[in-house]
């Protein structure tokens, strides 16, 4: 076949592609250790009371290593990174819970002091007067119910065993060991604020 421009661009994306995936399982290859050792540390904290020191020769991490075929080492790392997509979501959870009750408490707060009300208003207008300031915090508290809410339901679908238990727009649990475009990682939701129908930036 004659080599063209078209055809040596596909050779060029495939080899790309191909380079793509041996670092990405080299990577994995050195996820797998470090999430052993991690765990070998903390076991020796909670039993022990004092850290893992592996210094042997081989080391424990590579002889435990050596037992598993490399399909397993695939499994190991597929369960390390759900486990760890799992906790994220956890953690966010409580996160998101603390942020809900502080802005609950403030957004009361703001309608006890009158910034919200018959008191902004006169009788001829007759027009209910809202204060910015608590109208974008009751906005962002509506958000952090929605937050709230994804996330109860992506859990429910771990337990469930449910294939679509990653938000749209995630392939894979690795994702989440790194920071992601347009994503709030410690709150584990889309940095795009939910809005109530009616307001622009609804979706």
């Amino acid at each position: 076949m004659v080599k063209t421009k078209k055809v040596g661009k596909r050779r060029n994306l495939r080899k790309k592609q191909k380079s793509r995936r041996q670092v990405k399982a080299r990577g994995h290859e050195q996820m797998v250790p470090a999430y052993l050792a991690k765990m070998l540390n903390k076991v020796s904290l909670d039993t022990y009371n004092r850290e893992f020191v592996d210094s042997g020769n081989p080391s424990v991490v590579s002889r435990i290593l050596s037992h598993l075929p490399k399909r397993d080492v695939k499994g190991a790392i597929y369960r390390a990174d759900k486990a760890d997509y799992e906790r994220r979501l956890r953690e966010a959870l409580v996160l998101n819970k603390k942020i809900l009750s502080d802005q609950e408490a403030l957004i009361k707060q703001l309608k006890m002091s009158g910034a919200d009300g018959p008191s902004r208003r006169t009788r001829s207008s007759g027009r209910h007067a809202t204060d910015p300031v608590l109208e974008d915090l009751e906005l962002e508290a509506y958000h952090t119910k929605w937050a709230i809410m994804q996330i109860e339901g992506l859990l429910s679908r771990i337990e469930r065993n449910a294939l679509d238990d990653l938000p749209h727009g995630f392939t894979n649990y690795s994702e989440f060991r790194r920071e992601a475009p347009g994503w709030d990682m410690p709150r584990m939701t889309y940095t795009t604020r939910f809005r109530p129908p009616g307001y622009p930036n609804w979706r």
